[in-house]
């Protein structure tokens, strides 16, 4: 299956936001040399019921062999897993054909121009370079548009919606008394792919609260195997 234009686009911008996290220790490795004691959510996406988000923490912690809620020791450190989860639903759900090829078509120009202009480096280099760059992505978007449209199509078909789009950034912290916390390890924000980990909904079923907890159902199993020490976990 191709890669969304948008997770490519993402993808490209979202370093520049935090070079600084990426010379951090990778946070599996730091999880294997000492195991997290505490799984916390500290930011979750808008409309996460309390509900889900004991249910996120709970599945997590579970993966980690973990209890649901682990007790802070009474002295000494304790490293904690923080998890933050940012995104909603996928506007592609209530798009049609014209909408995603206009939309594919703005993201290929984005795309194309911010790479022209200077990329990895990020060096602007010329306004015709730009144009020259933000040329080929709208190529690139309008060849990509209807073939966007069937893939979200085959998966509404498969699974009766859209899942939402999340991406999930974590650290590892160790805390202890009267010296606050240390960031030991972090990523930067990653795009999520819940797609190994989905299941249908029924027809009577398919509620924006349904999708939202079949999106964080899945988003939970896959964020446990970038943690755990996947090999693409932090790219």
């Amino acid at each position: 299956m191709a890669v969304p234009l948008s997770r490519i686009l993402r993808a490209g911008l979202i370093p520049v936001l935090l070079l600084a996290g990426m010379a951090c220790k990778r946070p599996e490795t730091a999880l294997r040399e000492r195991p997290a004691q505490r799984v916390e959510l500290v930011q979750k996406v808008k409309g996460m019921t309390p509900e889900e988000e004991r249910a996120l923490v709970a599945r997590i912690s579970e993966g980690l062999g973990l209890p649901p809620s682990a007790e802070v020791p009474a002295g000494g450190s304790t490293r904690v897993l923080r998890l933050r989860l940012t995104g909603g639903p996928d506007p592609d759900a209530t798009r049609g054909l014209g909408r995603t090829w206009i939309v594919s078509v703005g993201e290929g120009f984005v795309l194309g121009a911010f790479l022209a202009s200077g990329a990895p480096g990020y060096t602007f280099t010329s306004w015709e370079t730009t144009a020259i760059g933000g040329g080929v992505g709208v190529i690139l978007g309008t060849a990509y548009g209807p073939i966007r449209y069937r893939e979200n199509q085959t998966r509404m078909q498969r699974y009766g919606y859209l899942p939402w789009k999340i991406l999930a950034e974590w650290e590892v912290v160790d805390r202890g008394p009267g010296r606050g916390e240390d960031v030991v390890a972090q990523t930067r924000p990653v795009d999520l792919d819940p797609e190994p980990f989905l299941h249908p909904l029924p027809p009577g079923a398919r509620t924006e609260a349904a999708v939202r907890a079949a999106s964080l159902e899945a988003i939970a199993e896959a964020l446990l195997q970038k943690v755990k020490g996947a090999p693409e976990a932090v790219r």
